[in-house]
């Protein structure tokens, strides 16, 4: 059985900004996607499925990617640079809004998105293997 790729959207001005997460996501087995607009990228979630997006700061837009976000079932989270450094902060879980819900250290994230691409990918394969025994 071929592995289940799970799909993450980054968005952001710059591929750069991302490129700790990109080398986990990608060893994570991640297949990921870069848009440099939230407009844009909320046309990509509507048009494709993602598991997880990921947002570099404050950009124009954001509220239509997260409109888009939710109701399907990926996870957004927003980068958001603070006094002493930077917050990743959840806006939408799985498909709900979360507004209230703590943000994230660095390394808090970085824990974190091991576990939703872990689940991410559980779930993508139970959806296979339900989808086969459908099938027969």
């Amino acid at each position: 059985m071929n592995p289940v790729l799970v799909r993450v959207l980054l968005v952001g001005e710059s591929r750069i900004g991302f490129s700790c997460l990109l080398e986990r996501l990608q060893k994570g087995g991640c297949q990921c996607h870069f848009t440099a607009s939230c407009v844009e990228g909320a046309h990509l979630v509507a048009d494709s499925s993602f598991d997880l997006v990921l947002c570099s700061g404050q950009m124009d837009g954001s509220q239509d990617l997260i409109s888009a976000v939710r109701g399907s079932n990926a996870t957004l989270f927003r980068y958001v640079l603070v006094e002493d450094g930077c917050w990743w902060v959840p806006a939408v879980l799985q498909g709900e809004q979360c507004a209230g819900a703590p943000a994230l250290w660095p390394s808090e994230f970085a824990k974190a998105l091991d576990t939703m691409v872990r689940e991410a990918r559980t779930t993508a394969n139970m959806q296979v293997m339900t989808a086969r025994c459908a099938k027969k």
